[in-house]
């Protein structure tokens, strides 16, 4: 429970501000709850073995951790109990315009006072509470890292569809 005092939770989010100035918006991220899952057994055991991606590894795999299929991006929250990870509070962001890349950014900023990147799968990451500030492995540049590979993600969304048309009666009838 020490541990935490260790860190200002305040540090990032102005640094975070400065360089997307889009996250200054209100947001009622903040106020969401998300539910805590128990991991089973065998992911448990799976998890329990991620170490922190150093800043060097995070940096190679940032490129790969795009979801090329769906345009989604999840933050995995790893609850541990004993030092063993039991729960994770999974948040999945629907990324389709700039202020979705925003609040997935803003979610993440949050963390990062707290938080290491324990791993990146495809269009996940993975993120484990630090006791050590050495063991934090999220700063502006992996941050752009994050934006750009975002950046091309976004697509356009469909917000207001009619659908109905008119067909000429005489292209029916050859």
């Amino acid at each position: 429970m020490g541990a935490s005092n260790n860190f200002n939770p305040n540090a990032i989010i102005p640094l975070i501000r400065r360089i997307y100035p889009t996250m200054i918006q209100p947001t009622d991220i903040y106020n969401e709850s998300y539910s805590v899952t128990l991991l089973p057994d065998r992911l448990a055991g799976e998890v329990g073995k991620w170490n922190f991606l150093s800043k060097k590894r995070l940096k190679r795999q940032i490129r790969n951790f795009g979801n090329h299929w769906m345009h989604s991006v999840s933050i995995n929250q790893l609850i541990c109990t004993d030092g063993k990870p039991t729960h994770i509070k999974p948040r999945v962001f629907h990324i389709y315009s700039q202020e979705d890349i925003d609040s997935f950014m803003v979610e993440l900023a949050n963390l990062a006072d707290l938080h290491g990147i324990v791993k990146l799968r495809k269009g996940e990451i993975w993120v484990k509470e630090a006791t050590d500030p050495k063991d934090l492995n999220i700063d502006p540049r992996i941050m752009d890292g994050f934006m750009d590979i975002l950046h091309g993600k976004v697509e356009v969304k469909i917000l207001n569809v009619d659908g109905t048309f008119t067909l000429d009666h005489d292209s029916l009838n050859p």
